[in-house]
């Protein structure tokens, strides 16, 4: 029996190619002074393009100042907007020589529940303009009447 952690290959290629493919992955590394090492994906996607080695790397993603360091544990932030109408998931793992950041897309995601809280806030904004049906009263009318 195989374990957890290993995918026989026509499985692992699929989920590369459906999974995560679709995707838009995309990384950049850092080292211990937050500065881009290597990169890498569909960084283009994102809005994220003009990288330099060496270089800064809150000047093209300026939502990780104060996110770098990462400790072990890692962390990872969803619906991050990118450039406007495209969100990611970003995972910032911490790596031997500073830190991993690796992001995919969910704008479908982040599209979608942003589509549903705004049906709840319009079916709350509705409830409580038609005020309480008649039949309701409070705690307070029930033990004080």
């Amino acid at each position: 029996m195989g374990s957890d952690s290993h995918f026989p290959s026509p499985i692992r290629a699929y989920i590369d190619l459906h999974v995560i493919g679709k995707r838009y992955p995309a990384y950049l590394q850092v080292n211990a002074e937050e500065r881009l090492s290597d990169w890498g994906g569909a960084l283009s996607h994102y809005g994220i393009d003009g990288l330099q080695l060496g270089q800064d790397v809150t000047e093209h993603v300026p939502f990780l100042l104060g996110m770098l360091p990462v400790d072990e544990y890692g962390l990872i932030l969803p619906w991050v907007e990118m450039r406007p109408g495209c969100y990611a998931d970003v995972h910032l793992l911490a790596s031997p020589d500073g830190a991993s950041i690796v992001l995919l897309d969910a704008t479908a995601e982040a599209t979608q529940h942003r589509g549903m809280q705004q049906k709840i806030n319009e079916i709350n904004l509705s409830l409580e303009s038609a005020g309480p049906p008649s039949s309701c009263f409070t705690c307070q009318d029930k033990f004080v009447n």
